[in-house]
């Protein structure tokens, strides 16, 4: 247990700076909240979360990992798992690519790599996700939560009151939604975001029907447009179509208030604001809408278990999941062959999939709704063929993790062991990249390797047209879902339709040909277009035009005699 420490002040204090803004924009462009209310809702924000907020403790439900640290004997079917198997290591997976500057794309710890923009659980542009990335994610997950509670409170009492409810009223109706069971039991969930932010979308629909304050309609149009690019960056398609539906109720059931001939005018201005914020939102949608229809969530092959985080989670003073021996083991191993890039696995439930990624490792393996059912199909001989089968070789799965009493046939070497697990070693596991006619026949060794962009040099010699060898193929471990380029010498190369990863390499003179591996989505490409064009139409509906002057023009001075 670690004892406090003044950094430990950070989540609290980042959400009393954006509380307080939200409060001063909302009092300064639309409609203010009593300073009474917001100390209630400062009050009930403290009571459930000041031990994450001020305390140094974590939401995420790490006590479980810390007492049995590979799951040898956890509950199945804990709902509060999927919180730090599925949410916890692809948001670890996007925070990593925007610290380092890159869009994220590509997640590669995850089975033979996966679409992380795509994935729902990443959240990688909700805008109640991307606030916590200032802090760590154990703090951030305690910070998010606390901040779906106060958006939630804050637009339910906002909306409550437009509807014509007095401030006790309002206020009562405030708590009622935002202290709810789903959004508090749920509020380490990604599912929870939708019930946080639709009192806001409430909201902005309310006033975008009619606003005395605001004639021209400019400001609740960007308000609507606003919140209803919020609910579509969720990324489920079922959890956004139910709130943009909800919102569309309550939407018309003001319009159908007012007269008849403001409702074109209103319905223009919703419409705009609307396919504005669908545009903004499309490269996130596009790329979403593409890669689901592969997942085994897609084909309803997959129970997902939705569940509480529950505050009994946050007892935990440790802002780090737990290290062992024989992790630190394979991380050395996987260090030393970084270049060959090797992956790592394990039996049964001793260490979870997904959880490599929150300790910087890549597994062969793949846990979740989201997971490529292609990919998930082809590892299912695994089970039943255990660890002599020669998949482990071929996805170049170079350590295993067993428990102690595990017992491996050849060619697995038992390396290191704890009191925890043990280490097991194959070294003729494929690596990352090799040349390949029908088997591989000799090993790429890349120079860079990132996770949209896998560069190196072939230096063997390439089949000329009247060599009696077979042409070659450039083989990889890299799971095609469609958004992969393959480039030789700058060349653009035909991708075979395969599960991995492959393109042939062109006969020609023996020599270094360099080549490319580069992660370009069509989607995110076209979505960003579409996201200019939405821009553009938001400032042209929204932004005032310029003030001029209808003063007459000063007379001009008198000639002085010369």
């Amino acid at each position: 247990m670690t004892d406090w420490t003044p950094v430990d002040l950070l989540p609290g204090l980042w959400l009393g700076l954006l509380g307080g803004f939200l409060a001063a924009a909302l009092r300064r462009w639309y409609d203010p909240v009593p300073g009474r209310v917001l100390a209630v809702f400062a009050a009930a924000l403290l009571i459930l979360f000041a031990p994450v907020l001020f305390g140094g403790r974590v939401l995420l439900p790490v006590d479980s990992l810390r007492a049995h640290v590979f799951l040898q004997d956890r509950p199945q079917g804990d709902p509060r798992e999927d919180l730090i198997l599925l949410a916890a290591p692809s948001q670890a997976a996007v925070r990593e690519a925007l610290h380092q500057g890159r869009w994220p794309l590509w997640n590669r710890r995850a089975g033979a790599g996966m679409p992380l923009l795509a994935d729902p659980e990443a959240e990688a542009f909700q805008p109640l996700t991307l606030l916590g990335l200032p802090l760590t994610l154990p703090r951030a997950a305690g910070f998010v939560a606390a901040l779906r509670v106060l958006v939630a409170l804050v637009f339910g009492f906002l909306w409550l009151r437009r509807l014509g409810l007095g401030s006790g009223l309002a206020l009562a109706g405030a708590l009622v939604w935002g202290l709810g069971g789903f959004l508090v039991l749920g509020v380490g969930g990604t599912l929870a975001n939708p019930v946080a932010l639709l009192p806001f979308a409430f909201y902005a629909a309310v006033r975008s029907v009619v606003c005395p304050n605001d004639p021209d309609g400019r400001r609740d149009a960007f308000l609507l447009a606003l919140a209803v690019l919020c609910l579509l960056l969720d990324g489920h398609p079922e959890t956004i179509v139910c709130a943009l539906g909800l919102a569309l109720l309550v939407f018309l059931d003001r319009l159908r208030r007012q007269p008849a001939g403001l409702r074109r005018v209103i319905l223009l201005r919703a419409g705009t604001a609307v396919l504005a914020a669908a545009a903004v939102a499309a490269p996130l949608l596009l790329p979403t809408l593409h890669y689901l229809p592969q997942t085994v969530r897609g084909w309803r092959h997959f129970k997902v278990r939705r569940g509480a985080s529950g505050f009994t989670s946050a007892s935990s003073r440790r802002l780090a999941l737990p290290r062992t021996e024989s992790l630190s083991a394979v991380q050395y191993g996987l260090h030393v062959n970084a270049l060959r890039g090797y992956r790592m696995a394990a039996l049964g439930n001793d260490f979870p999939p997904n959880l490599a990624t929150l300790y910087g490792l890549e597994d062969a393996r793949i846990y979740g709704p989201t997971a490529p059912k292609a990919y998930v199909d082809f590892l299912a001989p695994i089970v039943v063929g255990g660890p002599a089968d020669p998949l482990y070789r071929q996805l170049g799965v170079r350590y295993l993790l067993t428990r102690l009493d595990a017992r491996l046939p050849a060619p697995w070497k038992r390396i290191f062991a704890d009191r925890t697990a043990a280490v097991w070693e194959q070294s003729e596991s494929l690596p990352l990249l090799f040349l390949a006619t029908d088997r591989p026949v000799e090993s790429v060794l890349p120079r860079r390797i990132e996770d949209t962009w896998i560069s190196g040099l072939i230096s063997s010699p390439i089949s000329d047209p009247i060599s009696p060898h077979p042409p070659l193929w450039l083989g990889t471990r890299v799971f095609q879902d469609g958004g992969w380029v393959v480039l030789l010498n700058g060349v653009p190369r035909a991708a075979v339709p395969r599960l991995f990863v492959t393109a042939p390499l062109s006969p020609g003179p023996p020599g270094e040909r360099r080549f490319d591996l580069l992660y370009r989505p069509a989607e995110f490409v076209w979505g960003w277009v579409i996201a200019a064009l939405g821009l553009a139409m938001g400032a042209a509906a929204w932004v005032p035009p310029p003030v001029r002057s209808t003063a007459p023009a000063a007379p001009p001075p008198p000639a002085t005699p010369g």
